[in-house]
């Protein structure tokens, strides 16, 4: 089970950071080297539809995800082939482009480091990366969005 940081200091309550680049790759660029076109929060207004470009970008998702039971979560991506999910800086999926994943992980109470890296080349898929089932929910298998309240960045 990854380890829960204990608190959120320094981190604001309402979405995840976000950082959006232009280029055509292959495989995951080396972002280090690149300086994003666009920053900002995945507050309630932010669309993947409103980038810029419909193909050829980068995406990068992160901040922190509070917890608030113990147990199973379960996490759906579907994104182009290439795209990743890190929980507490562990990949935990990567999309191969043709099916959604489910990916299931323990989890304490707590906050942990949460990022997706999307790779969208192909205009015919989206980023779906938001939608979870809590501990306590998963049994109706009716997946939710992450709250906004759950999601912390760094302004």
């Amino acid at each position: 089970m990854p380890k829960p940081l204990s608190n959120a200091n320094n981190w604001q309550r309402g979405g995840f950071n976000y950082a959006y680049y232009e280029g055509t790759w292959d495989q995951w660029p080396d972002i280090t080297k690149l300086t994003p076109v666009k920053t900002g929060i995945t507050d309630s207004s932010f669309d993947t539809d409103k980038l810029p470009r419909k193909n050829h970008y980068a995406l990068v998702i992160d901040g922190l995800l509070e917890t608030n039971e113990e147990g199973y979560y379960i996490f759906g991506l579907n994104a182009d082939k290439g795209s990743k999910l890190y929980i507490d800086h562990l990949l935990v999926a990567t999309c191969d482009g043709e099916f959604p994943r489910a990916i299931i992980v323990p989890l304490s109470k707590g906050f942990y480091p949460f990022r997706v890296e999307y790779l969208h080349q192909d205009e015919a898929y989206s980023l779906d990366w938001q939608q979870y089932l809590t501990p306590g929910i998963l049994e109706s298998q009716n997946y939710i969005l992450i709250p906004a309240n759950l999601q912390y960045n760094k302004r």
